[in-house]
């Protein structure tokens, strides 16, 4: 049953493509590229790092603020393994016998290679997106929309996800940031990292910036490298 509903929505979806190249070329554009998708969450974290507060709480956002950036980790961690463990699943774009369409200009690279389920950018995003949202309302709000509209509708439309990917990464993601930014855990491990931001700045703020830079890319760097020592590894 939900395989049918999957595809349903799916080709509903698709339907609209091609209707306007041009729409459909932003739509992908939006998809592709790591500035109009990652920065505007990633900023929003630097945005709130530097809000000014009073020093106690400043503290606890900025501890708040590192849990979300840990649980963004967990999240990429989980989505990754289950991507290995559950069972390949082709990506709609793919699969014949819905007849999508492929927008104008859409680039699928070795998309046919990855399975579908679960969606790592849903997974990402809703993480950082629900973990602003705690740390702060009116913020948290621009980036659930930005999530929904930028990250999670285009990779649909498109065919790359099935709405069931989305709503699997975005449920990983958004109970991640829940459960790390959870008092006991922003009181205990979120705490204890604000304390050595204090202590060692010159480490620590290079260290924050290398992250969220990479988060910026989706990670791409990284996993070029991985992929690069799993080849060389093999030879």
């Amino acid at each position: 049953m939900f395989e049918a509903i999957d595809a349903a929505i799916s080709v509903a979806l698709n339907a609209g493509v091609g209707s306007s190249p041009g729409f459909d070329s932003l739509v992908f554009q939006v998809s592709q590229n790591h500035l109009l998708k990652c920065a505007p969450p990633v900023t929003a974290v630097w945005f709130l790092w530097w809000t000014r507060q009073q020093a106690a709480d400043r503290d606890r956002r900025q501890a708040a603020l590192l849990m979300v950036l840990a649980a963004c980790f967990l999240t990429m961690g989980i989505v990754r393994a289950l991507t290995r463990l559950l069972p390949f699943r082709l990506r709609p774009i793919f699969e014949t016998e819905l007849h999508l369409v492929k927008a104008a200009g859409m680039w699928l690279g070795n998309f046919d290679r990855a399975s579908s389920m679960p969606s790592d950018h849903a997974g990402l995003f809703f993480a950082l997106a629900v973990g602003l949202f705690i740390v702060s309302r009116p913020v948290g709000i621009l980036a659930l929309l930005h999530a929904a509209l930028m990250i999670a509708l285009p990779r649909v439309y498109l065919g790359l996800h099935y709405a069931s990917d989305v709503l699997v990464g975005a449920a990983i993601g958004a109970l991640s940031a829940w459960l790390l930014t959870r008092p006991p855990a922003i009181d205990a491990a979120g705490a204890t990292a604000q304390g050595w931001v204090k202590r060692q700045p010159q480490i620590a703020y290079p260290v924050l910036f290398l992250v969220t830079s990479e988060m910026a890319e989706m990670f791409e760097p990284l996993r070029n490298i991985g992929v690069w020592l799993r080849e060389m590894a093999a030879r």
